[in-house]
């Protein structure tokens, strides 16, 4: 499922390096590397390709789900106009569905929106 692998992804640290820095998004839990460079590069592609093909689904996602997905961006400082479109999708769905949202996944969906620095009015309102 495209949202757990969003947040496995951000959870476990994939691609760290101590000679790299830290992940401001992610300090907690590492998977020790001997590429980081490329695995960096490999991580982004993907977030990239699972961007693109999420946002013209992003309508059959369950609330839950948005909510991981967009926590995974936001915990991974991932920002780039595909993850932009997409998130624009989850603030659509977030307004056009707000009672399927639990009070714990419009926080979480917002808080990825502000850690992130996306913002849509219509979301932040509903």
């Amino acid at each position: 499922e495209i949202s757990n692998s969003i947040w496995a992804f951000s959870t476990v640290g994939f691609g760290y390096d101590e000679t790299c820095g830290t992940n401001s998004h992610n300090d907690y839990v590492h998977v020790a590397t001997d590429d980081p460079k490329g695995d960096k590069e490999l991580v982004y592609e993907t977030l990239e390709v699972i961007a693109e093909n999420a946002v013209s689904r992003v309508d059959r996602f369950k609330a839950q789900e948005l909510n991981n997905m967009a926590w995974g961006f936001a915990r991974l400082g991932h920002r780039t106009e595909r993850t932009d479109r997409l998130l624009g999708g989850v603030a659509n769905e977030l307004v056009q569905r707000t009672w399927h949202f639990k009070p714990q996944d419009v926080g979480a969906t917002l808080w990825s929106f502000a850690t992130i620095e996306y913002f849509d009015r219509d979301a932040f309102r509903a």
